[in-house]
């Protein structure tokens, strides 16, 4: 019912407020390298086409988005639970970007 889906979309607005306030708030080097090879091309995918000031803070979102466990697991299980409302909306990333970040991820599940 369209009562469900406001509710729903309030949800998610709320959810996607409370990641970047804890990613603005926390005291987290927004720098930190990625540690391999997923890392790195997720933060290439996260940051393409913007400012370098908005590209670090969609790596930060990503980052508390994903607890700082950034893996092609962590992305899958996010995923699996809604990827709008889970990794897309929380991190600030596009819907391009996220169905990229989850290609990466399902192609490395995949060399496992």
């Amino acid at each position: 019912s369209s009562s469900d889906e406001v509710q729903h979309c309030r949800h998610d607005n709320e959810q996607a407020r409370k990641v970047a306030a804890a990613a603005d708030n926390e005291n987290v080097d927004d720098t930190i390298h990625p540690q391999n090879a997923f890392q790195s091309l997720c933060r290439i995918v996260a940051g393409q086409q913007l400012a370098g000031a908005a590209a670090r803070t969609v790596w930060k979102r990503l980052l508390v988005t994903t607890q700082h466990n950034l893996t092609p697991q962590t992305v899958l299980r996010l995923a699996d639970r809604g990827l709008e409302e889970h990794l897309q909306k929380p991190a600030g990333l596009s819907k391009a970007k996220a169905r990229s970040i989850l290609a990466l991820a399902t192609a490395f599940q995949d060399l496992d």
